[in-house]
């Protein structure tokens, strides 16, 4: 077994004794050493757990054998006006056989308490619960039960056997199918709309609990869990939480009372029609306690997240039903069957994805403590953001201002060079336009011409000359421009 660092050591302990005890549920339990072999850092404890157990195994042994001895049946037996044909289904509460009724000649399903003789008392409450739950209702898509009876201390009834198999195993084909999966959670919620309008709050749906025929047509079943509205009261006399955990609507895990509603069915609802879709529960934990703490606080990922050819539309339509807050489902099955119904025949549905920011405040809602902390640290990273934004907007500011100084200074130079520029050029305009220089010019022209050989050195040592010849270096009283 792959260990997770960080799991809490009671947590694995609890794990690997509940594996060890689904194993042994089945009849094949593991082997000690090899069990031991998984969980070596946890070995001493179960050790411990494994010779407890097998003491008390060895102690119940005989009280096991007469309950089952008591309640055993056996194909060919006569239970009432039945003869069982042979078992097809064992749940956790009871067992059901496929039975013929000799004198209507038809073939049943006849449903008895697993525990048989020693079934306590609620098991019995609850196995008459389911009976009269369903005896009350009349609907093509729920199972219909035909009688109620006793036979040797034992209760049964029967209902009408549907040849097919359970909504589990139609998952690979809805996924590659979504149609067939709306079509199929559109005529369930139309049977839950059914026994909703006549008071009553399944409670337990889940694929095992919905029976498709050969036809293709879904039969919803089991109401053992199954509560009565009227006044609130629970036809399962318990205050214990009671259901399929994966299946479980946020407000029957809370641990707050207040009144369940039919929005709990909707929620149960969602998730088969999530699972039909994409292939695993919306909520799945490394544990019950994980499974547990998601159902109440984080969103599924979107379906389309796991399977992207589906439709926009039908994911919106599942989601509305899981969302944390039964108001925010949809107001009755019916009204889910009606949408699934405008998405197959491609007409406009009423649910509409949740606005991010809708979520956003949902979700503070239900984890203030996380809220807290998320806005402390926005507010802290807004501040932050603040700061290094004024800091930068004066380093530019800094930087702005000496730039247009900088900028000042050269047109100020640049301003004074072309004004000593100007006054040059003024001056040598006023030399070139001299009459002395004019004439000094005439004269050498016309000496040049009359002696070709004329040393100009000579020239120059004429007093004309002199007058007109530059500074060879500047004066100190003035700049050089």
């Amino acid at each position: 077994m792959k260990e997770d660092p960080g799991a809490d050591p009671d947590e694995r302990l609890g794990e690997a004794i509940a594996a060890y005890m689904r194993a042994a549920e089945t009849g094949r339990p593991p082997h000690r050493g090899e069990f031991l072999s998984r969980y070596p850092e946890l070995a001493s404890e179960l050790d411990l757990f494994l010779e407890n157990h097998h003491e008390v195994d060895r102690l119940s042994r005989p009280l096991r054998e007469w309950a089952s001895s008591a309640h055993h049946v056996r194909k060919g037996q006569i239970i009432g006006a039945y003869e069982i044909l042979g078992e097809i289904a064992r749940g956790g509460m009871g067992v059901v056989y496929r039975a013929k009724q000799a004198a209507l000649n038809r073939t049943v399903a006849l449903k008895m308490i697993r525990a048989g003789r020693v079934a306590t008392d609620e098991d019995v409450q609850r196995f008459r619960t389911e009976a009269k739950a369903a005896a009350s209702l009349s609907h093509p898509h729920i199972v219909p039960i035909y009688e109620f009876g006793e036979h040797e201390g034992q209760q049964y009834f029967t209902m009408e056997l549907i040849e097919g198999h359970t909504l589990d195993r139609h998952d690979r084909d809805c996924i590659s199918e979504p149609r067939e999966a709306g079509r199929l959670i559109a005529l369930v919620a139309r049977a839950v709309h059914h026994a909703h309008q006549r008071r009553i709050i399944h409670r337990d749906l889940k694929p095992g609990n919905i029976l498709v025929d050969r036809a293709g047509r879904p039969h919803v079943t089991d109401f053992g869990l199954a509560m009565r509205v009227e006044g609130g009261e629970r036809l399962t006399e318990s205050n214990i939480v009671l259901g399929t955990l994966a299946y479980m609507a946020p407000e029957q895990l809370s641990d707050k009372v207040h009144p369940l509603t039919t929005s709990v069915d909707i929620w149960s609802l969602g998730v088969i029609l999530y699972e039909l879709l994409t292939g695993r529960p919306p909520f799945q934990g490394k544990n019950q306690i994980d499974t547990l703490d998601r159902i109440r606080k984080k969103d599924p990922l979107p379906p389309r997240g796991l399977n992207r050819h589906l439709a926009r539309d039908l994911e919106a339509i599942c989601l509305k039903c899981l969302e944390k807050e039964p108001e925010r489902r949809y107001g009755s099955a019916l009204g889910l069957a009606r949408d699934l119904e405008r998405w197959l025949n491609g007409e406009p549905i009423e649910a509409r994805p949740v606005h991010p920011v809708v979520r956003a405040w949902s979700w503070c809602r239900r984890n203030p403590a996380g809220a807290g902390f998320a806005l402390g640290a926005a507010v802290f990273l807004i501040a932050s953001a603040m700061g290094t934004m004024l800091h930068l907007a004066g380093k530019r500011a800094a930087e702005a201002a000496t730039m247009k100084g900088l900028v000042f200074t050269a047109r100020f130079a640049s301003s004074v060079i072309l004004n000593r520029i100007q006054e040059w050029g003024t001056r040598v305009e006023t030399i070139a336009r001299s009459p002395e220089l004019v004439g000094l010019l005439s004269e050498w022209r016309r000496s040049v011409k009359e002696r070709p050989s004329a040393d100009p050195e000579e020239l120059k040592g004429r007093p004309e000359a002199k007058r007109f010849r530059p500074s060879s270096t500047p004066s100190p009283r003035s700049p050089w421009w």
